[in-house]
């Protein structure tokens, strides 16, 4: 919280300048899931060639040397992160160089147990003690709904082999947490109140989310989204208050998630954002070509990362940046109401969240 209003009041007087305190890097577009709502595992696929122009180890390294002590939260995602063997060299990076990093989270489609459990169990042993580390396992319903939604046979068991051997970890180590995220569609709609029950019977702390098409998904114009279809929208809504009733608020995370959720009954209604989007202000989005965008989910850049010498500051304080940042303070975005930006704006904006969660 302290390094979110000093960020706010920085910002606002415009010294020093500062980047924004969440960073979402999104280390590879290489991912061995085959999603009926996501097609990023389809990129290379149709061009091998791009995969040679991801960022390398040292690039990384460069990009987290200029943000330094702003970093308070590392969002690391892709495609499957756990696919780059250098995954646990970039977050040791990370936790030896950035002193007021709090907190590490990672999604992970857990299709293969060995290397996700050797990748976790590198990088805890590894991170500060003072540091955070969410594995979030991606789980959108029962075994033949999940294998169908993710395009792979056997990923529910390889996900559940998944959470056996990190469950282990998170004994062992009280900073690290495994937890579910279930990302609601046509696909699982109609299975996802029995879908929750589940997850919340193996873990207290877990996302719901819903499909939408957005730049990060490479899914625009697939028709997956079920936001603002009226055929989905009751069933959604009721899936949103069943999960509500789930959550037992006995930490502060669980609030946030709290307020999200009841914020998304808004968004889905009106398809407006609740609250302004905090993204580029609070949050900034690495892709693996070292493309800058203001989240994962809007596709516009204001810069590549390779041309500032990999120094964000320089390109968040390019006029095109500042700019972009202003019109998003103005709520010019109502393109999605996504967990990984909305927490930050809830944060960023927390009283009038509060005021709306309360109506």
């Amino acid at each position: 919280m302290l390094k979110l209003l000093t960020t706010r009041a920085f910002k606002q007087i415009g010294y020093p300048k500062q980047v924004p305190y969440k960073l979402t890097f999104v280390v590879t577009n290489k991912c061995n899931s085959h999603c009926e709502t996501c097609f990023i595992w389809d990129i290379y696929r149709q061009d091998v060639t791009k995969l040679k122009d991801e960022l390398k180890t040292e690039e990384f390294t460069k990009i987290l040397d200029s943000m330094k002590n702003d970093l308070f939260w590392l969002n690391i995602t892709g495609g499957e992160p756990t696919m780059r063997t250098d995954l646990p060299d970039i977050v040791k990076y990370a936790s030896d160089n950035c002193k007021n990093l709090g907190m590490i989270n990672f999604p992970c489609n857990g299709i293969v147990p060995r290397i996700v459990i050797d990748s976790y169990t590198k990088i805890i042993e590894s991170v500060r003690s003072d540091i955070d580390v969410y594995v979030t396992l991606s789980l959108d319903g029962p075994k033949e709904v999940h294998d169908k939604v993710r395009g792979t046979a056997g990923n529910y068991d390889s996900v559940m082999a998944c959470f056996e051997g990190l469950k282990k970890l998170e004994e062992k180590h009280k900073n690290f947490h495994i937890n579910f995220q279930a990302t609601v569609s046509k696909l699982n709609i109609d299975s996802i109140k029995g879908h929750i029950d589940d997850i919340y019977k193996l873990a207290d702390f877990n996302i719901i989310t819903f499909a939408q098409e957005a730049y990060l998904f490479k899914n625009k114009n697939k028709s997956i989204t079920i936001v603002g279809q009226d055929t989905y929208k009751k069933k959604l809504v009721d899936a949103i208050h069943y999960a509500l009733e789930k959550i037992k608020v006995d930490t502060p995370q669980k609030v946030i998630q709290k307020i999200y959720l009841k914020l998304a009954i808004e968004f889905l209604q009106t398809g407006k954002l609740p609250i302004a989007c905090s993204s580029s202000f609070a949050t900034v989005t690495v892709d693996p070509y070292g493309e800058v965008t203001p989240c994962p989910f809007m596709g516009t850049s204001v810069g590549n990362l390779k041309n500032y010498n990999y120094n964000m500051k320089q390109v968040m304080y390019d006029h095109e940046a500042v700019k972009l940042q202003n019109q998003l303070r103005k709520g010019k975005c109502p393109e999605c109401w996504m967990n990984c930006e909305a927490y930050p704006s809830i944060f960023d904006q927390f009283l009038p969240a509060m005021i709306k969660y309360a109506t």
